[in-house]
Formats: structure tokens, C-alpha cells, sequence
């Protein structure tokens, strides 16, 4: 028998245990007086019967055992089920040279234990406790004669009347028990639930502390090399206007980024927008207009074209959000949009802004490989993930979800297969400032 799980299952007979220890500390020692009244008898039993009595009572009064008996409980619930049932009716059968009150008990003991056991178990405590009987009959000297004896009203209707009472009752308390099993498991399964749970959250806990110290380590390391380039920048008259005003500003982007993680995980709720940098009212053309015209200069070598298509209404529409972390949203979508692209010839890239009275609508669209639709579906469920990135960590989709998060926005997705992919950002549109 498994006792660890006999163990676990305990708590479940709490109530089957008490009400044994009841009936059956009150049947040995009643039935022995029926018996004596009812008529001479071969083998009353009274030593074996004051055992059953001294563990039934030891059964009911379990909540007062010292903590180290406690644990053996269920085997001494078992134990005691399989002394007092089958064992002490099939000694007494044979005893009593298989008087037929007695075949009838045996039998009441049957039904019994298969009323409160489950069948593998109620057929363990049969055999054991039968066995059990069989062989201290022997080895006490017994030799078995049958004989019938005589059939009393008073022995069969004490018989039936113990097997109808304990039976009902057993009968009902194994119901009962059966709904507390099964609200224990459900607690188990619940319990085991909030234990991964637990660990999934120790787990994200521990990766986001590691991604805390990355990132105070990289904008660190980078500050230092950005700001030595800027004032190169500034100074070297070498270059054309238009080239040092893309390096200029595409060097003041990484800054903000870098002065971004810093002010961000500084915050003591490691938000991943920061709240350092306000937000402001932003001229969305213009400011696609400026990254566009960063985005051609470094992908000057690819074979990819920018187009812009602009409605007529959008040069007054603006959003409220923080400059650089919308910088940093489109710039990763387009540069997403690029990787899409893996070398293609005739590559395009169209970046299209529409707006209503509402909203602000941007779309950034290309003409590349296209994703299947459970990247797509992950996209819109906010999942990170890579397609295809040989060093991709799904970061800057997770920027663009924050950033939009953030700042009350939506995206739509759409893609084909061997065809491209068409982003739609929607903002909710402002007044222009002043």
C-alpha cells in the first residue's frame, strides 16, 4: 500500500474515523451481552472485544495523541479497520465452528468495508485481515469443525439490524467524504497552481533584475563614447551641413535612450516608460519627416526605398506623447521593416499618416517577406518574439507595446506571405499647443 499517499488522504476520513470509532466502541461490547442473552455461545471473545473497544476508543479521541504519534495515524486507522473487521469476525467464525450467525456477520463485514473503502483498498483490509485470522486460529491450536449451530429471531434480527444502522451510516459518512475528497483536491490543484505561479513570478522577477542592471549598464557604457561623438561631430567642418545634422541628431537619439533607461530604473516602480521626460504636444509630420530623412541616411547601402504619403489635413495634426520615446517607437518599426525586407532588390518602405477629427493614424508598410499569422497573432497578443533576427531579443516590439500602452494608442496588423506587412498605429488626436 502506498502510504504516502495514504497519508495525504488522511485528513479526507477525518469524519469516517469518528464515526467507526463511535459505532464500534459501542458494538463489541454491546453485542457481547445480546450474545449471552440470546444463548450459550462456543467463544464469546471477550479478550478480543476489549481490543477492538481500547482501539475504536484510541481512534475517536486521535485529536489528544502527542504530535509524534500523529503521523502514523492513517496506518493505525487501517490497522484498526482491518482488526476489528475482518480479522475479528472471520476468528470468531471459526471459533464458533462456522455457527451461520456468524457466516452472516462475516458477510455484513463485506459489505461494510466495500461501503467505506475503495475497492483496491477494501480488498487489501479483506485479505490481510483474513489471513491474519486464518493464522492465529492455527497457530493458537484451533481445529475447524462445522457446525451450523442454532438460528435464533434474536441473533439474525440483531444480525440485519447492525448490518441496516452501521450500514446506512457508513454509507452516508462515505458520501460525505467523497465531497471532501473532492473539494481537497480541488484545494491541492489550487495550491499547486498558486505554487508555479509563484515561481513563474520569482522567475520574471530574477530576469527582470538582470535586465535592470543591463540596462543601467549599457546606458553607462554608452554615454561617455556618444558625447565625445557629438562634440566631434560639432566641430568637424570636413563634412556636409545635411550629414552633420543626421549625425547630430541620430546622436542625440541614442543619448535619450541611454538617459531614458537610466531615469527609468531608477524609478521605484520600474516603469519602462519614464515619467522623466514629460510628455508634450508633438507635429507628427514633422517629426516622421526628420526620422525618415535619418533612416535613408543609414540605410544609404540597402536597396530600399522611402516614401512618405501624407493627407492633405495632417501638417496641423499632433499627439501627446514624449518625443523620444515616440523616436524611438517608429525607428524601431521601420527598422523592423527593413530586416522584413532581407535584401530585396526593389525593396519599399511607405510610411502613410491620415487623420480625423479623433484620431492620428500612422502606417508603416512594406514590401517583404510577410509573417505567418501566429506571429501576427503574437504581435497583437504582446508577445516578444523575433523573426528570423539572428541576435534578436523582441525588445523593440515590447518599446512599441509600452509606448502605446502609455500613451492610449492601438495597433493594427496585417500581412501576407511573400508580400509585406502594413503596421497601423492610431493615437488619440490633440489640440496643437498655444
Amino acid at each position: 500500500m502506498d502510504f504516502s499517499a495514504v497519508i495525504k488522504k488522511a485528513p479526507q476520513s477525518s469524519r469516517l474515523m469518528s464515526m467507526f470509532g463511535i459505532l464500534m466502541a459501542i458494538n463489541y461490547p454491546l453485542y457481547y451481552f445480546i450474545w449471552l442473552y440470546n444463548g450459550p455461545v462456543e467463544y464469546s471473545g471477550v479478550g478480543l472485544r476489549i481490543v477492538a473497544t481500547v482501539l475504536c476508543l484510541a481512534l475517536l479521541f486521535r485529536k489528544y495523541w502527542p504530535s509524534q504519534l500523529s503521523k502514523w495515524l492513517p496506518i493505525y486507522w487501517y490497522g484498526t479497520v482491518t482488526y476489528c473487521l475482518p480479522f475479528f469476525f472471520v476468528y470468531m467464525t471459526l471459533k464458533n465452528h462456522g455457527d451461520v450467525v456468524w457466516i452472516l456477520n462475516v458477510l455484513t463485514v463485506l459489505f461494510f468495508t466495500l461501503i467505506m473503502f475503495d475497492f483496491f483498498t477494501a480488498l487489501i483490509v479483506l485479505a490481510v485481515g483474513c489471513i491474519f485470522a486464518c493464522s492465529s486460529f492455527l497457530v493458537m491450536g484451533g481445529q475447524f469443525m462445522f457446525v451450523p449451530g442454532t438460528i435464533t429471531p434474536l441473533g439474525v434480527g440483531a444480525t440485519f439490524f447492525a448490518a441496516i444502522v452501521i450500514g446506512s451510516v457508513f454509507s452516508r459518512i462515505r458520501g460525505i467524504t467523497e465531497e471532501e475528497r473532492l473539494r481537497w483536491e480541488e484545494e491541492q490543484h489550487e495550491t499547486e497552481l498558486l505554487r508555479l505561479e509563484n515561481e513563474h513570478q520569482q522567475v520574471a522577477l530574477r530576469e527582470k533584475e538582470k535586465l535592470i542592471a543591463l540596462a543601467h549598464k549599457v546606458a553607462h557604457d554608452i554615454s561617455s563614447p556618444l558625447s565625445a561623438l557629438d562634440m566631434i561631430v560639432y566641430v568637424c567642418d570636413e563634412l556636409p551641413e545635411q550629414k552633420r545634422t543626421h549625425l547630430r541628431r541620430a546622436t542625440k537619439s541614442i543619448l535619450d535612450i541611454a538617459n531614458n533607461l537610466l531615469t527609468t530604473y531608477r524609478n521605484e516602480e520600474n516603469r519602462l516608460i519614464s515619467n522623466i521626460e514629460p510628455c508634450q504636444s508633438l507635429l507628427v509630420s514633422d517629426l516622421l519627416v526628420q526620422l525618415l530623412g535619418e533612416k535613408k541616411f543609414q540605410y544609404l547601402q540597402c536597396p530600399v526605398t522611402f516614401k512618405t504619403v501624407f493627407a492633405d489635413d495632417v501638417h496641423s495634426a499632433f499627439i501627446s506623447m514624449q518625443n523620444t520615446e515616440f523616436r524611438r517607437m517608429m525607428s524601431n518599426l521601420i527598422n523592423n521593416a527593413v530586416d522584413a525586407l532581407e535584401g530585396k532588390k526593389n525593396g519599399k518602405i511607405t510610411i502613410q499618416l491620415t487623420a480625423d477629427a479623433n484620431s492620428v493614424i500612422i502606417e508603416v508598410q512594406d514590401n517583404g517577406k510577410g509573417m505567418a499569422r501566429d506571429k501576427v497573432e503574437k504581435m497583437l497578443e504582446q508577445q516578444n518574439f523575433t523573426d528570423g533576427k539572428e541576435n534578436g531579443h523582441g525588445l523593440g516590439l515590447r518599446q512599441v507595446w509600452d509606448t502605446l500602452i502609455c500613451n492610449h494608442g492601438a495597433m493594427n496588423v496585417q500581412s501576407t506571405l511573400g508580400e509585406g506587412t502594413v503596421i497601423q498605429l492610431i493615437f488619440p488626436r490633440v489640440a496643437a499647443p498655444g
